[in-house]
């Protein structure tokens, strides 16, 4: 089984809620760490005063940032935008400490100093991990290009994340996964895609995730997969879903953390009907 399984992607809450509020039911509801993004911990800071103040919420509820999200401009090369996110992250990451600084291409090519740009992101946040997330409308579109790039990179602190959406939506590389060692994935986010994707990919990632066991994924392989890789990184929900969003925040906690629980737990429940 896994170690660690309560983790939580910060911007799929419901929005509109004080962020005291946003902590105290993702705590109730079982949720233990965080995936945050920039712009989500940002908006605490706006309410409550400063970073240090979001900490301190995030501390009285027992709650932490395991992955800081989002390092994306090494994709596009433009050096002032680098440096700048960069710094913005580091800022960030002195405040929160978490394992994990996420990066991922949002372009749908790399620019030619892709690779150097990323090497210097990992020599810059080491000895902390940065995780590369593959997306499939972009220049990173599948496990196998994360892992050419990984070669490319040659930095020990690189490993990848494992989205079960973006899995299925790059054509279910489970083969590619088995081969995958452990060692190499920093966390996994879990949610389902349809099984016949949408025209508009982004509003489909953004708003149209399905619960794990809903949609196209194989759960018995894939979570078989990565129970042999007796993985000790954090594990956890990012079902970014408008239907989720609309329902009230405590409603909301428990069904994104009842959900991974419940998969992890069988993966052969299919929890409702596929779309």
């Amino acid at each position: 089984m896994f170690e660690r399984t309560h983790l939580a992607c910060l911007a799929t809450l419901p929005d509109g809620y004080p962020f005291a509020d946003m902590m105290a039911a993702a705590a109730g509801a079982g949720f233990e760490e965080f995936a945050a993004w920039l712009l989500s911990l940002d908006r605490g800071r706006e309410e409550l005063g400063s970073l240090d103040a979001v900490k301190a919420t995030m501390d009285q509820h027992g709650l932490r940032v395991s992955v800081l999200e989002l390092l994306h401009a090494w994709a596009v090369g433009e050096p002032t935008a680098i440096a700048e996110e960069l710094a913005v992250v580091q800022h960030f990451a002195e405040v929160f400490d978490p394992d994990v600084v996420l990066a991922a291409a949002l372009v749908p090519e790399l620019h030619a100093h892709a690779v150097a740009a990323l090497k210097a992101h990992c020599q810059a946040l080491a000895p902390r991990k940065v995780a590369l997330e593959f997306l499939p409308f972009t220049g990173v579109p599948s496990l196998a290009a994360a892992l050419a790039l990984r070669d490319e990179v040659d930095e020990p602190n690189l490993g990848l994340v494992i989205d079960s959406w973006h899995f299925a939506r790059a054509g279910f590389e489970y083969e590619l996964l088995e081969q995958l060692p452990g060692e190499w994935v920093y966390f996994v986010q879990l949610n389902d895609a349809d099984r016949e994707p949408w025209a508009d990919p982004i509003a489909e990632t953004m708003g149209g995730r399905l619960r794990p066991g809903e949609g196209a994924v194989d759960w018995p392989r894939f979570i078989g997969i990565l129970e042999a890789k007796q993985l000790s990184c954090p594990i956890g929900s990012e079902q970014y879903s408008d239907a989720v969003k609309n329902l009230p925040l405590d409603v909301a906690c428990r069904y994104l953390h009842d959900s991974v629980q419940a998969i992890i737990t069988d993966p052969s429940s299919q929890p409702g009907q596929n779309r």
